[in-house]
């Protein structure tokens, strides 16, 4: 339960260390799941309620409750450092590593209202592929295809298919009509709780 997911990091830099000619390593990480205060350490106990209470101004937030939003803020910052350590340490290799990082579910904690748990207005998630300078040099058109993929709607159940377009694995199963790297790609209805759901992402910069 007080695990924190650096202790996966050793685990990595062991996998990343190895010469296997190609490697598909998985991290699974707790994240944010509850309770929020056990997913990081000491050292990354930097909101509290108070910094809540005086930056976001919502009226239902209260003392505990916004101590319940600082916790979550605290453990995501905790979260991005760790992405951002393996991202580092992806772009010192010199062969062509990607990292790809999403989540499984958003979360509502108090941001529009009193309550705290799953919400279907809450189902976007960060997605993130980072390629070293390798992957770039020596993939050019799969760089291609990520970009004008940028803003293109599509499920996490699409990811298993991008991996392999990434990877260069190819398999029977593999379907370019759900896979948004591919030009045969067509988006289909996307659902939340059995009702569709529409709402396009907001656009972001290229980087």
């Amino acid at each position: 339960r007080h695990k924190y997911d650096t202790d996966l990091l050793p685990l990595f830099a062991k996998a990343l260390a190895d010469t296997a000619a190609n490697k598909f390593v998985v991290l699974h990480l707790i994240g944010s799941h509850t309770n929020y205060a056990d997913r990081y350490p000491l050292e990354f106990n930097h909101f509290n309620a108070d910094s809540v209470l005086r930056r976001v101004p919502k009226p239902w937030l209260t003392p505990a409750t916004a101590q319940v939003v600082a916790e979550y803020a605290n453990s995501i910052r905790f979260t991005d450092a760790i992405l951002g350590g393996i991202i580092r340490d992806v772009a010192r290799d010199s062969r062509p590593v990607l990292v790809v990082y999403f989540s499984d579910h958003g979360e509502n904690v108090y941001t529009d209202r009193d309550f705290r748990g799953r919400d279907p207005k809450f189902v976007r998630v960060p997605f993130i592929i980072y390629a070293n300078a390798s992957y770039r040099a020596d993939h050019p058109q799969v760089m291609q295809a990520i970009y004008t993929a940028l803003h293109r709607p599509f499920s996490t159940a699409n990811i298993p298919y991008t991996i392999m377009t990434l990877s260069g694995i190819n398999h029977p199963i593999y379907d370019p009509s759900i896979d948004p790297l591919s030009t045969s790609f067509r988006p289909l209805p996307r659902y939340v709780n059995g009702s569709p759901f529409d709402t396009p992402s907001p656009p972001l910069p290229v980087q």
